[in-house]
């Protein structure tokens, strides 16, 4: 046995040389996952995707000052960020087709909205960890060499705020910008003056503004205290905030009001590239406030029941008639359940339910009182509770006393364990 263990083995370092000869990969293999092996043929060659969009017909420009030269080889500084697709529909990152179209798509964006763009570029294609198609984007201005605020405002909410449709093999985006420092109109310079004069009135001018400031500042302190003091004494929480250590009450500092356009226009009318989850509430939208800070925006949805439980239990409380077929809550009840049949016990269920949806705590029954409850509603319909059950009323009552012998095991009067329901007393809302 050892010889043929020896050959088997032989013949297997055999084959494996012969497959690393012919340039055959052994990736997930047997031989591949044993430890310390590091060959060539274990492991899938990774390659890096290279691109970046080719100058349009001209030579690219020798640029200085930080600037980069465009595709239309002018020196300007570029508005920069991060593409990220979420879902792209192609895997192959090296056809350069597919940015091409990308990058016509931007800048016909642009120009239809009227955007200060002179040319966009694409560079450095690759998946991040979450798998993301991700690609750098530079934005380039027109007729100058950097944006002003106004330009970048307009550009970072076009593609923050999903106006920007990107080809439909790409999917859905986000885009992360970079910081932009260098506006246009806000670069300043001094000049140096020899003229006595004019030094001498500036200095005065400088004196008496300062004097002008620090009056206003003292009158401005002045009324602020005064305002203080006023909405301390108007506030009934004034006592509470200032004493943390009986408990205070929850401060919002920062909160703001907004407006049901203000939200559709942050959330590009309730998108549903912005759609980002959803509750027995409503839909979570994501959102961007001007300023570029990314919010959630929950919207009420239609019909939702959320916040309406004592709606049911009302609407159950007037509807109920025990001489109608199903007590008369047929549109209520859930269809699934069949409504075409014989429900014996569905008025002590819902005298169960009733009773456990109480205002007061101390009208409402135990767990235990309720699973008795319904193992009773269970024996008068002529079904049997002792079949599988995970939880039954004396394993509520064994728990309560400390107790975990379970009834139905060591005695044939399972009902025993069983008290009665004491009678729903059904009060209005």
């Amino acid at each position: 046995m050892a010889g043929k263990s020896w050959q088997v083995s032989q013949a297997s370092v055999t084959g494996l040389a012969i497959l690393h000869l012919l340039g055959s990969l052994l990736v997930d293999n047997p031989i591949c996952q044993e430890t310390g092996v590091t060959k060539s043929y274990c492991f899938v060659p990774q390659t890096e995707p290279s691109y970046s969009t080719p100058p349009n017909n001209c030579v690219a420009a020798s640029c200085s000052d930080n600037q980069i030269s465009s595709p239309n080889c002018e020196c300007a500084l570029p508005y920069t960020g991060l593409l990220q697709f979420r879902a792209p529909s192609f895997s192959n990152l090296e056809n350069s087709t597919y940015y091409t179209v990308l990058q016509k798509s931007l800048m016909n964006s642009f120009m239809l909205h009227q955007l200060p763009v002179d040319s966009v570029a694409l560079s450095s294609p690759r998946k991040d960890s979450s798998h993301y198609l991700v690609l750098n984007l530079q934005v380039f201005p027109v007729g100058q060499d950097r944006f002003n605020r106004t330009g970048i405002s307009s550009i970072g909410f076009e593609l923050s705020n999903q106006t920007f449709k990107p080809p439909p093999q790409f999917g859905p985006f986000f885009f992360i910008a970079n910081p932009y420092l260098n506006f246009a109109g806000e670069v300043t310079g001094s000049k140096k003056s020899s003229n006595t004069g004019v030094i001498i009135g500036a200095a005065a001018g400088g004196c008496v503004l300062l004097l002008l400031l620090l009056g206003a500042g003292l009158y401005a302190h002045r009324q602020k205290k005064r305002a203080e003091k006023a909405t301390e004494q108007n506030n009934p929480f004034a006592h509470w905030e200032s004493n943390k250590s009986i408990g205070g009450i929850p401060q919002l500092k920062g909160a703001r009001n907004f407006s049901f356009e203000e939200l559709r226009k942050y959330t590009n009318n309730f998108s549903e590239t912005n759609d980002i989850g959803s509750g027995g509430y409503g839909n979570v939208y994501r959102g961007v406030l001007p300023t570029g800070e990314l919010v959630a925006i929950k919207r009420a949805q239609q019909g939702s029941m959320q916040g309406g439980g004592k709606y049911v239990v009302r609407e159950v409380k007037t509807a109920l008639d025990r001489a109608k077929h199903l007590y008369n809550l047929g549109e209520l009840l859930d269809s699934s359940i069949g409504l075409d049949i014989t429900l014996k016990g569905l008025d002590k269920y819902v005298d169960v339910a009733l009773k456990c949806v109480q205002e007061n705590g101390s009208d409402r029954p135990t767990m235990g009182e309720v699973v008795k409850e319904i193992e009773n509603i269970l024996q008068l319909a002529g079904l049997n509770p002792n079949a599988d059950s995970a939880s039954t009323s004396a394993s509520y009552d064994d728990a309560s006393k400390g107790g975990a012998k379970h009834p139905y095991i060591y005695s044939k009067d399972a009902f025993d364990y069983s008290g009665g329901f004491p009678v729903p007393k059904l009060e209005p809302l």
